[in-house]
C-alpha cells in the first residue's frame, strides 16, 4: 500500500511526458539491436498485470502510461489496450477468488453496476479532443496519487 501513491505519481509523470520519452526510446532502440519495442512493452505490461491481480489500485493508469511510453500515442488505442489487459488480469484474479470461495457477492453486484457505467462513459470519451483527454488522464492520475498519499499519512 505504501508504494501505490508513488507508482501513481510516477505513472502520471510518465504519461505527461510520454511523447518525448517514446521518441527517445525509439531512437535508443534504433542504435541497439536485439530487443524489439514490442518485447519491452509486453515485459512492462506483464509486471503491471501481476500488480492488477494482486492489488489493482490505479493499475489501468499505470498500463496507460507504459503503453504511451512505448509508443502508442493514440489515446483511444491506449484506452482500448488498457481495457483488454485489465479485463484479462482481473478475470484471472476473479476465477482464482471464486475457486478459493473469497467472493462477497453483495459487493460484486455494486461493482458490476459501477463497471457498466464506466464502460458507457468510455464510449462517449471517444468523441472528445485527444489532447484534452491526455490532460484529463494526467489530472486524474495526480488526483489519485494525492488521495493515496493523504490516505496513507492521514
Amino acid at each position: 500500500m505504501a508504494l501505490v501513491p508513488w507508482l501513481l505519481l510516477l505513472a502520471a509523470g510518465l504519461f505527461a511526458i510520454s511523447g518525448p520519452v517514446s521518441a527517445w526510446l525509439r531512437r535508443d532502440r534504433a542504435s541497439v539491436s536485439g530487443t524489439t519495442p514490442t518485447c519491452a512493452a509486453v515485459d512492462r505490461c506483464l509486471v503491471v498485470c501481476f500488480y492488477i491481480g494482486y492489488f489493482g489500485a490505479g493499475a489501468g493508469f499505470l498500463l496507460m502510461s507504459v503503453l504511451a511510453v512505448f509508443g502508442i500515442q493514440n489515446i483511444n488505442q491506449v484506452n482500448a489496450l488498457k481495457v483488454i489487459a485489465t479485463t484479462t488480469a482481473n478475470g484471472i484474479a476473479v476465477v482464482t477468488f471464486i475457486v478459493e470461495k473469497q467472493i462477497l457477492w453483495s459487493t460484486v453486484c455494486s461493482l458490476m453496476i459501477a463497471a457498466a457505467l464506466a464502460v458507457s462513459g468510455a464510449r462517449y470519451s471517444r468523441g472528445l479532443n485527444p489532447r484534452f483527454m491526455r490532460m484529463l488522464v494526467v489530472g486524474i492520475g495526480l488526483g489519485m496519487a494525492a488521495y493515496f498519499f493523504w490516505k496513507q499519512y492521514a
